[in-house]
């Protein structure tokens, strides 16, 4: 017999066992039921729908209570934040040199690239809602 755990917060599988020792003090189901592809609501599996397509940064998490996606704010801000690291691991390579070969619009653009960057976490939408600036073609 083959029994399925799951996260008592979530409800979400997350594995399965066929020894019953090791189903002391873990929630479980009986059955053979895919690990993160179902949840458990009362002792019954159900299916997980697919979460929301979204942007690449935005981390989504299983609402048992309402048995819903929801966008989890910390772990989506986190991901923001590191894609924004890396614009600025770009941008800041620039080094006095290539900056003296830039022409004055050159360095206009690079700049307000710079601050567009700096700007992202005052957007209205912030971490969720991110219009992500452009960087110029020639840089």
């Amino acid at each position: 017999m083959t029994w399925t755990i799951y996260d008592p917060t979530t409800g979400i599988t997350t594995s399965r066992v066929r020894n019953p020792n090791q189903l002391v003090g873990r929630p479980h189901v009986p059955g053979d039921w895919q690990p993160g592809q179902w949840y458990v609501v009362r002792g019954q599996p159900r299916e997980l729908p697919p979460h929301p397509d979204s942007a690449d940064h935005i981390v989504w998490q299983w609402d048992l209570a309402t048995e819903s996606w929801s966008v989890d704010l910390s772990r989506t801000e986190q991901r923001a934040r590191e894609q924004r690291e890396r614009l600025f691991a770009f941008v800041d390579k620039v080094s006095p040199m290539w900056w003296a070969a830039m022409t004055p619009a050159q360095q206009a653009d690079a700049t307000a690239y710079r601050q567009a960057i700096l700007d992202i976490t005052q957007q209205p939408g912030w971490p969720v809602m991110i219009e992500w600036p452009l960087k110029p073609a020639w840089l």
